[in-house]
């Protein structure tokens, strides 16, 4: 659990309200939601600024998932060639290392990852952009 210097009191559907703004700021974050969640826990629990909460780990444990559903966005953007020419395209070799920065966060955290190698399995665009996915995809936790 990350502590807060102090404890406040407060109703719960503000606490709630904090927490799905700190997770929508994941999800919307940059190429490295990590740094988004760890200036999400600042702001949440030592910030002066911010609500100086005591997270339990179930409210932690949201905060992770939001970093996970981030990275699989940009995996899953990264993998679809019909992006190729938009600006937010990183290209296969940026997927395969996001997917590798992916694959840490998940195993440290204990999150599964079954699904998003289900969805790249399931679209050939996505499978046939590369043979390197595929290996990827065989050494993902």
């Amino acid at each position: 659990m990350i502590a807060a210097r102090s404890s406040l009191k407060m109703p719960s559907e503000i606490r709630m309200s904090f927490l799905d703004d700190e997770c929508l700021m994941i999800r919307s974050s940059g190429e490295i939601p990590e740094v988004a969640l760890h200036n999400a826990l600042h702001y949440l629990t030592l910030d002066p600024e911010g609500p100086r909460l005591n997270l339990q780990p179930e409210e932690i444990r949201r905060l992770h998932a939001a970093v996970i559903r981030r990275y699989r966005r940009i995996v899953l953007r990264d993998l679809d060639p019909r992006l190729r020419d938009k600006s937010v395209y990183r290209g296969i070799e940026r997927s395969i290392t996001n997917g590798e920065w992916l694959s840490r966060f998940a195993a440290r955290e204990r999150f599964d990852l079954e699904d998003l190698k289900n969805d790249i399995a399931m679209d050939p665009v996505r499978m046939a952009a590369s043979g390197q996915l595929r290996r990827w995809l065989r050494t993902c936790q």
